[in-house]
């Protein structure tokens, strides 16, 4: 319901007794920060006029929610397919990206049973030494 805040200090007991009909509820601290909650006529008023409106406005979110969450299960299927399509573009974006910047070329490949590279470079070797120098490496069907 609704709270009068008085913020830093208590209320002194004389004090509440001058305020007719004030009642200490609770304090909360954020910090350094000190706020003293108080009932008082006019915030009981309140509630009886317009009601509990901080659980209404819960009551309404968690309806908006099952109903969001009801709509978008149904497309769950779709939405499970197209964020599979989206996180292997972005691999392959991604990968792309890294031959573009680091010079990596296509492999062209062949119906003979050989391997056969020139200048070839070992990425994380390469991008955790100093130095790196590419390599040749041929080998052919019979493992030589």
């Amino acid at each position: 319901g609704y709270l009068m805040c008085i913020f830093e200090e208590k209320l002194e007991e004389a004090t509440l007794e001058k305020l007719i009909e004030w009642e200490y509820t609770f304090c909360d601290e954020d910090g350094e920060t000190k706020r003293y909650f108080y009932r008082t006529p006019k915030t009981r008023e309140l509630d009886n006029l317009l009601g509990d409106i901080y659980h209404k406005i819960l009551d309404m979110e968690r309806a908006i929610t099952r109903d969001l969450f009801s709509h978008v299960s149904l497309f769950s299927t779709h939405l499970i397919k197209v964020s599979t399509f989206a996180a292997e573009l972005d691999c392959f974006l991604s990968m792309a990206l890294v031959a573009r910047q680091n010079n990596y070329v296509r492999p062209l490949l062949t119906e003979e049973n050989m391997l056969d590279i020139k200048n070839g470079r070992h990425v994380l070797q390469e991008m955790t030494v100093d130095t790196f120098i590419p390599n040749d490496t041929k080998i052919f069907h019979d493992g030589r």
